[in-house]
């Protein structure tokens, strides 16, 4: 059973952190890989770290999405859960599009994450997301038979999202630290279609409170140039204004 949306109960998401911490990274990409139908399952439902509000609101917002001329973009792929997820519903309904997965694949930037920890900003240790290599999510893409749709792109933000043009209908930023968020949003935005989204996870979050921060500025700023602003259940969106020329 492919469960792409409603996500999991939250026992499901304590069993996964479970299963992480308690089997070393490489023995259990080694099964799945060797398995992919496990990736199907409701306990592992693609590597997600979306909840079950998240998830929904993604399912809300993709049809409005594909709308809207452009590739997908995401700034925090981690283990590529929800890039998969979304990869997957697009091919379902019939959408040729790319999904840019940018991460540096092993872990946060350790000057920034010491940064926003002295400032009290994030409660997470500092090896969190570190589970994930790109070596690994290239495979796992190639195993879902998802390579050419789904683009894993090695580095940091600062490094690499210049080099990607876009255009772009949909850009995700779920990189978590304050200053990377910003730097993403602001950097994407330019680049979104008209009418185009961007959507914030971690604006809820306890573990990241900078996160909040970055997107209220950024809505702040740009409050002229979109034509939606609003969080959801769990994730924050920003519809860029069709009239670009507006001010």
């Amino acid at each position: 059973m492919i469960l792409c949306f409603g996500g999991a109960p939250t026992m499901l998401r304590s069993w996964r952190l479970r299963v992480k911490r308690l089997i070393p990274p490489t023995v259990l990409n080694n099964a799945l890989l060797r398995v992919p139908i496990l990736y199907r399952t409701a306990l592992v439902n693609y590597e997600t770290n979306m909840g079950p509000r998240e998830l929904e609101d993604l399912h809300e917002i993709l049809p409005e999405v594909v709308k809207v001329h452009g590739d997908l973009i995401e700034c925090g792929s981690s283990r590529c859960g929800s890039t998969v997820i979304t990869a997957l519903w697009l091919r379902r309904h019939g959408h040729n599009r790319r999904v840019f997965a940018c991460d540096s694949f092993e872990g946060f930037r350790p000057a920034e994450f010491e940064k926003q920890k002295q400032r009290g900003l994030v409660t997470d240790a500092d090896n969190a997301f570190t589970s994930t290599s790109y070596e690994y999510v290239l495979r796992k893409v190639q195993v879902l038979g998802l390579d050419g749709m789904i683009v894993p792109i090695k580095g940091y933000f600062q490094d690499t999202l210049e080099g990607i043009p876009g255009p772009f209908c949909y850009a995700l930023i779920d990189c978590d630290l304050e200053e990377s968020m910003e730097y993403c949003a602001r950097t994407l935005f330019p680049r979104l279609s008209p009418g185009g989204w961007m959507v914030f996870d971690d604006y809820f979050s306890q573990q990241f409170k900078g996160a909040r921060h970055a997107v209220d500025r950024f809505a702040r700023d740009h409050q002229t140039q979109v034509e939606l602003s609003e969080p959801r259940r769990s994730l924050y969106a920003v519809r860029k204004r069709h009239d670009t020329t507006a001010e």
